[in-house]
């Protein structure tokens, strides 16, 4: 669903700790409106980490529990940037470290080696990096769609 500016996507909570809230997403491969960005905005999520489930950890911000259903929102232009640093990081990464290396070992005989590996190392490097930080970048909203009392019985938070 799309509201000013947001996409919205429904997923259900998996882990709740002190600090973070573990939210699952389904694939949507059902939905190929979805997939092609012109249904509900769900398919921005499916686009952005994969076409299977995706999990998202997020900083604990209200009461949830496990098997809560939430609604979480993303703003648009927080989804490019976060679109801009998981693909563009690694690409950068990749020319500065290969420059780098080339420039370092400039009269090697291997130098095209080191720089093709240096700049490998440093694009893997930064794709972790982009990954672990998209909850940040992605600073979603989390609501609830089902109230606290509907799960009282489902399994205990994990703390």
């Amino acid at each position: 669903m799309r509201e000013s500016g947001w996409a919205w996507q429904t997923g259900r909570v998996t882990a709740v700790s002190s600090v973070t809230v573990t939210i699952q997403f389904e694939s949507l491969e059902q939905c190929r409106r979805c997939l092609r960005g012109e249904g509900c905005g769900a398919g921005v999520f499916s686009r952005l980490f994969s076409a299977r489930a995706t999990e998202l950890i997020v900083p604990a911000r209200r009461e949830l529990c496990v098997g809560q259903f939430v609604r979480v929102g993303v703003r648009e232009t927080d989804l490019m940037k976060a679109a801009l640093w998981l693909y563009g990081l690694p690409v950068v990464a990749f020319i500065l470290a290969a420059v780098l290396a080339g420039m370092l070992f400039d009269s090697a005989a291997w130098r095209d080696a080191v720089g093709l590996l240096s700049g490998l190392l440093a694009a893997a490097i930064s794709v972790g990096c982009a990954r672990h930080l998209k909850g940040r970048m992605l600073n979603p909203a989390l609501e609830p769609v089902s109230a606290l009392s509907e799960c009282t019985g489902l399994e205990t938070p994990a703390e």
